[in-house]
């Protein structure tokens, strides 16, 4: 891949990432992770294809590695996380969603959102909803004189 873009959805990159640094997230994935001589390397000597004995319930997959003096070692089927043959925990869906908000709204932001969320159920505050996503402006697209209205759906 020549751009951070076209890694994300090169499998041999993500793959060869993955073992270099030990994880892969979706920050990680920038314009010097692209020139990283290491992952270039192994990327290369990555192959993949499509193995029609799987169900693709769950994307399943097989590993296969083969070691430079022959060894191979196996793993699979395995489970795509947060699937219903493979469900992520509390405490990874709790990650997942930091990993992913706090470098745009700064952990303590990151947290309140998640408390919401977390409550959502409960009680609707819209108010608290665009203030914890937005920088000062209406990202939710609902004005005040709709919440009332939605918080009368939610609580049917």
């Amino acid at each position: 891949p020549r751009t951070a873009y076209q890694a994300k959805f090169s499998l041999p990159f993500c793959v060869a990432a993955r073992a270099v640094l030990g994880h892969n997230g979706v920050d990680d994935y920038n314009e010097e992770l692209v020139t990283n001589p290491d992952i270039l390397s192994l990327a290369e000597r990555v192959h993949c294809g499509a193995d029609a004995t799987l169900d693709p319930t769950g994307f399943p997959v097989r590993v296969e590695v083969i070691t430079r003096n022959g060894r191979s070692l196996r793993a699979g089927p395995l489970m795509q996380p947060g699937s219903p043959e493979n469900p992520m925990t509390d405490a990874e869906h709790t990650a997942k969603f930091l990993t992913g908000v706090e470098p745009r709204l700064g952990a303590t932001r990151a947290a309140e959102l998640l408390d919401w969320l977390r409550q959502m159920n409960e009680a609707i505050d819209m108010d608290q909803l665009r203030r914890l996503v937005s920088a000062g402006r209406n990202v939710t697209g609902i004005t005040d004189e709709a919440a009332p209205d939605i918080k009368k759906r939610r609580s049917r």
